[in-house]
């Protein structure tokens, strides 16, 4: 994926460019993890599915990378997530790390909670609009007779 930073990324193509040996033991290092089953971040060393070259913790840290711009709010969603037990802040639904989605408010940048793909994603189609989410459990209520 390439840099938002143009700079960036000419540094990283240059850094890559000048070292090619470097360049491929690192290429050899992440395939012979990748090949063996085993997460190829660095930190990590935890066995994967055969599909996968990252565990669910490793892509769920590279989803709070990527979405929380703000260092405090990731110091939140680290937490959250080594305090993860497995339920839906939105359902309570159990849930594997897998299925699970980092849940910002996309005006704030602000960390809300862990969210499974069905939450996460119905709030994104209600715009995170608290009234229009109402206007929805009324008209569930009134098509079930509860109203």
């Amino acid at each position: 994926m390439p840099y938002a930073d143009p700079k960036r990324g000419a540094e990283y193509r240059a850094k890559w460019k000048s070292s090619p040996k470097q360049l491929r033991a690192a290429r050899q290092r992440y395939h012979a993890k990748r090949d063996a089953n085993i997460c190829v971040m660095p930190y990590c060393g935890i066995k994967t599915s055969s599909s996968n070259a990252r565990c669910d913790r490793c892509r769920l840290q590279g989803r709070l990378n990527k979405a929380l711009v703000d260092p405090a709010e990731r110091v939140k969603a680290r937490q959250a997530l080594e305090n993860f037990n497995g339920c839906c802040d939105g359902c309570g639904a159990v849930k594997s790390e897998r299925d699970c989605r980092l849940d910002h408010d996309h005006r704030t940048g602000k960390f809300r909670g862990i969210l499974c793909h069905h939450c996460n994603t119905g709030l994104g189609h209600f715009f995170d609009d608290v009234e229009k989410l109402q206007a929805a459990i009324v008209y569930l209520q009134k098509s079930r007779g509860a109203v």
